[in-house]
C-alpha cells in the first residue's frame, strides 16, 4: 500500500525586520523597573528608547563591549525591545506564532 500525503496549505508569513524601539538597560534593576512600568503595552512610555534595526546586535551597535563568554560579576545588562504591528487581514481568525530566530537569551 502506498501512502500519499497532501502538501500542507501554504502558511502566510510576515517579516518584522526593520526599526524597533530599543532600550539598553545596563543593570537588571533598570530593566525590571521598565517592565513594572509596562513599557511593553501599546500605550507604554518608550520616549527614552532609541530606534534600532532588527536584526542586529546591541554590542556591535556600541551599547556595550562585546562579550562572547560568561559574564563577570555585575555584568547583567538587558536589552528591551518593542515593535507595534498589525497582522494582515489574511491572518484574521488564525493562530499567529512569532518566531525569533537567532535570539541569544
Amino acid at each position: 500500500m502506498l501512502a500519499m500525503c497532501a502538501p500542507a496549505a501554504a502558511q502566510n508569513e510576515m517579516s518584522l525586520n526593520g526599526d524597533w524601539k530599543f532600550f539598553y538597560a545596563p543593570h537588571r534593576t533598570v530593566a525590571d523597573s521598565l517592565v513594572r512600568e509596562g513599557f511593553y503595552r501599546v500605550d507604554g512610555d518608550v520616549s527614552g528608547f532609541d530606534t534600532t534595526p532588527v536584526p542586529s546586535c546591541w554590542a556591535v551597535l556600541g551599547y556595550e563591549e562585546p562579550i562572547y563568554r560568561h559574564f563577570g560579576e555585575g555584568q547583567d545588562s538587558e536589552g528591551l525591545y518593542r515593535k507595534t504591528f498589525r497582522a494582515p487581514e489574511s491572518f484574521d481568525g488564525r493562530r499567529v506564532l512569532l518566531h525569533f530566530g537567532g535570539v541569544w537569551a
